[in-house]
């Protein structure tokens, strides 16, 4: 989670950002 942290968002953008790589990776 970078770009939804930095982005502004903060934890919420973040998290949502990791899961989604989470899921692109697979």
């Amino acid at each position: 989670a970078g770009i939804g942290g930095l982005g502004g968002l903060g934890g919420l953008g973040g998290m949502v950002e990791e899961q989604v790589q989470v899921l692109a990776k697979k």
